[in-house]
């Protein structure tokens, strides 16, 4: 396991962490009152598929857990605030971005300091009427990181954790040079000057101690993918779907995730299906997801004449998401080699795996070691859509290797469910004793 973590400051700041590291949250409670504070709904990537099962499980562990949470939809979000499995869930105020159906769209550039102000403020009136054991800045943005200094008492206790799941300065929508530094030096600071740190990616963890986190007080916990959300998959849902959208007995390729152009590739996938379809007319491809750039890249496939062939699906629910990935012979996960994509541990692999769809994916962070190399999925050069072409009708051109390593693949998913990695996630309260 990789552990790292926080660099000394001055002498009087390592007096309180020695303090701190002596009264670890654990040690005085077995029951903590942990505080999560997330810039986004449940719906969103990190939301559904990192933060929710994680406090879920730690719900289930008997620990009192809170998520603060924004919401691209707040004006007219109904409830705000529910108790759910466990977990008190509380949206506080509109998110940096809106959300209509499957699209996305971003403020101007002077609305938005208003809008992530309000967001900050809220967030933090909220976090002030809560006792807290442990406070957990869920992905280092100005918003959550902000709010999180209205509890200096935390601060100095030693309670205030990070959970750094990707590069918020080198993969978010910027509309300045200014605004992207603003993010860098928050991200770093608060990155810097918490108890720990928990990443979902090595190359996240090289690059905190890179800007001097310690690496006693860094711990990996990678992504993975909820136990219920599988199972409560319908078992005829993924046939289902094949039936409703005319997809019967062709070979299906599926696309879960965003369709942002500022974080993933989708246009070179598109152009890679283009070619593989050039020579084999009856591949399918469905993309399912929304995003800011759904628009262009529904106007991209009309332009490779892909017509019918790519089927926009659209935001779905998080059950249907997971069928559509099971219904399909591959799960494509396009990736070019930079340090955002370094920094991203994709969802869609650990829940294809889950569900027994083998992978088409690039050596680019830590994808290759999730996937065991190629036995749960398919490695080809980083933005090559040629290469990506022909890994989707080699791939599809045997089915019998394809059904064996959705098997292998089912079979690794068990260490990455989150009733398993939520013990490795307990283990940063132990980091600096």
């Amino acid at each position: 396991m990789l552990r790292l973590s926080v660099p000394r400051a001055a002498a009087k700041h390592d007096r309180v962490r020695c303090q701190a590291a002596r009264e670890s949250p654990v040690s005085r409670n077995g029951s903590m009152r942990l505080v999560f504070l997330l810039n986004q709904s449940l719906e969103y990537p990190s939301g559904l598929g990192r933060y929710w099962p994680l406090c879920r499980e730690l719900a289930r562990l008997g620990h009192r857990t809170t998520m603060l949470c924004l919401h691209p939809s707040f004006a007219s979000l109904a409830p705000r605030r529910f108790h759910r499995e466990g977990v008190d869930v509380r949206y506080v105020a509109q998110m940096h971005v809106r959300q209509e159906g499957s699209v996305r769209s971003y403020y101007a550039s002077w609305e938005l300091p208003f809008v992530v102000a309000g967001g900050t403020v809220a967030m933090a009136r909220a976090l002030r009427k809560l006792d807290v054991d442990a406070l957990h800045i869920a992905k280092a943005q100005p918003g959550n990181g902000l709010a999180a200094l209205v509890r200096p008492d935390l601060w100095r206790k030693g309670s205030v954790y990070l959970d750094s799941d990707d590069y918020e300065a080198g993969s978010n929508n910027f509309q300045s040079g200014a605004q992207q530094r603003l993010v860098a030096l928050i991200e770093d600071g608060i990155a810097r000057r918490v108890r720990a740190v928990t990443t979902n990616t090595t190359f996240t963890a090289a690059r905190l101690q890179g800007i001097g986190v310690a690496r006693e007080r860094i711990l990996l916990v990678p992504n993975g993918v909820e136990r219920e959300r599988v199972r409560a998959v319908p078992g005829g849902l993924p046939d289902e779907l094949r039936r409703r959208y005319g997809l019967e007995g062709t070979p299906l390729l599926a696309y879960v995730g965003s369709l942002s152009l500022a974080n993933h590739c989708v246009d070179l996938m598109l152009r890679a299906f283009a070619s593989a379809h050039e020579q084999r007319s009856d591949l399918r491809l469905a993309l399912v997801g929304g995003g800011e750039d759904m628009v262009a890249m529904q106007a991209l496939a009309r332009e490779l004449g892909l017509g019918e062939s790519a089927r926009f699906i659209g935001r779905v629910d998080p059950v249907e998401a997971l069928a559509w990935t099971a219904a399909a012979d591959l799960s494509l996960d396009p990736a070019i080699d930079d340090p955002a994509h370094r920094a991203r541990a994709p969802l869609k692999i650990p829940e294809a795996m889950a569900v027994g769809t083998p992978v088409i994916t690039s050596d680019v962070g830590d994808r290759a070691e999730v996937i065991g190399g190629d036995a749960a999925g398919f490695l080809v050069p980083p933005g090559d859509s040629e290469a990506l072409a022909q890994a989707m009708v080699d791939a599809l051109s045997d089915q019998e290797r394809l059904r064996a390593m959705g098997r292998r693949a089912s079979e690794m998913a068990e260490s990455l469910y989150w009733d398993h990695l939520v013990h490795r996630f307990l283990r940063v309260y132990d980091l600096a004793s």
